[in-house]
């Protein structure tokens, strides 16, 4: 239960916001070359602010179609899901824009901050609030009427400006890091065609570069199992057990879960040791073919192979390698469609281009563990960023912390 300031007044939203529905009377083909914007349900469900939406529709002379106007409030109406329904957002552009059908919107009719309302709509407090108010079974709906009837404690108008400027500068941040890390991402990913391929060469090597079997490359390929998950005795221990959920990890230092020894014993698990090329032999969407290193010794599952680099082979540049030859491993697959399964077989045979000299491998993969270590530290930043902010949204959104309103102005 939240206590909210004193000062903040208590009002229902039908009190500050008149409703308005979407687009109506639509059929499929509007929405095929159309030259009007309209901001879709994944705007709104996406953004806590909107300003230029993209998406197209056709509006023929004579249609009675609301607009959306600078500062109204957005709601997503219809979901699969009840946690998904009365999502807020504001539109703050300045073009002529339509909303999506299954959205309404909110028209302020008193002096409000729209961003301060698309946050304070999303916090943790109101959405609890918000979300008792959606009806359905199967799909759920949450009616104008229904929301707008929410009563809320809200602070002065300087106040939510502040608010809102607060979290705002949180945002821009994000966005920042958001768009550097998918610069660095883009000209990583093209450093890492150009440099395992050899298309790019560093300077000082003239080495020649050779095509070769992975067996050619390796001192084994280890694939493993999982103990029986009806014996207790097998699960609880000290030794780390790894399943291809963990794939995503990169470089895994982190197990799915620890066996016994006799869970290792009774079972085909068997131990990888650190610095193995994990591969994953099968999984859900687009974990097949993924790889990954092994930064401490672990147990398999029947789910994973892991390739242990010869003494002439840099395991690091086996990655970079393997993982620039995902689409090619994955259409190697057994099996049908996206049913299909990576095996040892397929992995002996599989064939990459790598430089004859390993200290030219050595390089690459230096050039490219730099480039990766950077976007690491970037992600982590962007993880601290968001988790300063939502702490900022409860403490500021709640009135648990209040901000110094500007001079000059009163609640």
């Amino acid at each position: 239960m939240v206590t909210y300031p004193s000062d903040w007044n208590r009002i229902k939203l039908n009190e500050v916001f008149t409703p308005y529905g979407g687009l109506s009377g639509k059929s499929k083909e509007d929405f095929i070359g159309g030259d009007c914007k309209y901001i879709s349900y994944l705007d709104v469900f996406n953004n806590i602010a909107i300003l230029q939406p993209n998406s197209k529709v056709i509006i023929s002379n004579g249609e009675n179609q609301n607009i959306v106007e600078y500062g109204d409030l957005l709601f997503t109406q219809s979901s699969e899901t009840p946690d998904e329904v009365g999502m807020a957002s504001t539109y703050l552009g300045h073009e002529k824009v339509y909303l999506n059908s299954f959205c309404f919107g909110a028209k302020p009719i008193k002096e409000i901050n729209p961003l301060f309302f698309s946050y304070y709509l999303r916090s943790k407090y109101i959405r609890d609030l918000i979300i008792i108010q959606g009806q359905g079974s199967t799909r759920y709906n949450i009616s104008p009427q229904r929301l707008l009837s929410i009563e809320l404690a809200v602070p002065s108008y300087y106040e939510q400006q502040s608010i809102a400027d607060t979290l705002s500068t949180f945002d821009e941040h994000i966005e920042n890091l958001t768009k550097l890390i998918e610069k660095k991402r883009a000209i990583r990913d093209g450093a890492l065609k150009d440099l395992v391929t050899g298309k790019t060469r560093l300077d000082g090597f003239e080495s020649h570069w050779k095509t070769s079997r992975l067996e050619t490359l390796t001192k084994q390929i280890i694939t493993g199992g999982t103990p029986s998950t009806a014996e207790n005795k097998y699960w609880g221990g000290e030794i780390p057990w790894l399943s291809s959920t963990e794939i995503h990890q990169k470089r895994i230092k982190n197990p799915t879960s620890y066996i016994t020894e006799a869970g290792l014993k009774n079972s085909s698990a068997k131990m990888a040791p650190p610095y193995s090329v994990v591969v994953a032999l099968a999984g859900q969407g687009k974990t097949r073919g993924t790889v990954a290193i092994l930064e401490r010794e672990m147990a398999l599952n029947q789910s994973l192979a892991a390739i242990v680099a010869n003494e002439s082979t840099d395991f690091t540049f086996l990655y970079y390698a393997l993982e620039k030859g995902y689409e090619a491993l994955r259409e190697l697959s057994s099996g049908d469609g996206g049913r299909g399964g990576l095996n040892k077989k397929i992995l002996r045979e599989f064939e990459i281009i790598i430089p004859s000299s390993k200290t030219e491998q050595q390089a690459i993969s230096s050039i490219l563990t730099a480039m990766d270590d950077e976007l690491i530290k970037l992600e982590h930043e962007k993880e601290k960023i968001q988790q300063i902010k939502e702490g900022a949204m409860d403490d500021l959104l709640t009135g648990k912390i209040r901000l110094v309103q500007r001079r000059g102005h009163n609640g």
